[in-house]
């Protein structure tokens, strides 16, 4: 095992980050930016008409003085972005916290993505083993308003992904054994969910037989209860 930790629920260190997107943005449109920027010297900046050379030297000119410029840009709008990430994330999560639906939401996208990694992992292994795991998680019932399943189902994701990442960088020898392990894994996981689904029942059940105890006593032989409205 490694030192690394199973992200939170409302973690967000899986979500692309604005730096990112902000430098990814820049990045998109350099290409563009630098052809007007060159254009607009060469034919708008020219203190008078000039030969086609003139405008070239012109537009190299420019060339020059943007990319510094705009590598400049890309690295101020970075570093502002990279600032309010933590911001950010703790709005973000204040607002999970907030809204039990969403961590559900979450929790419920992330196995969903798991199933999906799983699948494609014994379409390429073709693993009867695998297969089984998967189906036996596929027949639970998964309450991801309890952290108990939430908690399940960040170690179903985290493992999915090791897995998965194990499986793409192995030589095939190796590949049987890391599928065996995955395979261990969801069976593991898929037994931990049916046990709490399980305690999950017998828990409803009792509380439906308390209501039923409550009720028979308060209304032995099925006595009508007390009115108060008009007797007329």
């Amino acid at each position: 095992m490694t030192g690394r930790t199973t992200p939170a629920i409302h973690d967000t260190s899986r979500a692309v980050l604005p730096w990112r997107i902000v430098a990814g943005i820049l990045l998109h449109f350099c290409v563009p930016a630098y052809l007007l920027a060159c254009l607009a010297a060469g034919l708008l900046v020219m203190p008078r008409p000039g030969s086609l050379g003139d405008v070239v030297a012109r537009m190299m000119l420019t060339g020059g003085y943007f990319l510094p410029a705009y590598a400049a840009l890309i690295g101020v709008s970075a570093i502002g972005a990279r600032m309010l990430d933590p911001l950010l994330r703790r709005r973000r999560a204040h607002r999970l916290a907030r809204d039990p639906g969403a961590i559900a939401a979450v929790s419920q996208r992330r196995v969903a993505d798991a199933m999906r990694t799983l699948r494609g992992l014994s379409a390429q292994a073709r693993s009867a083993r695998l297969d089984q795991a998967i189906a036996a998680l596929d027949r639970l019932a998964w309450d991801h308003h309890d952290e108990r399943f939430r908690s399940l189902a960040r170690d179903l994701g985290t493992a999915t992904d090791a897995f998965a990442a194990a499986f793409a960088s192995a030589v095939p020898a190796r590949r049987p054994e890391l599928i065996d392990l995955a395979a261990e894994s969801c069976e593991c996981i898929a037994a931990a969910v049916a046990a709490l689904a399980e305690e999950r029942g017998r828990l409803d059940e009792g509380d439906a037989r308390t209501v039923a105890g409550y009720i028979a006593a308060r209304y032995p032989g099925g006595a009508q209860p007390l009115s108060i409205g008009s007797t007329d």
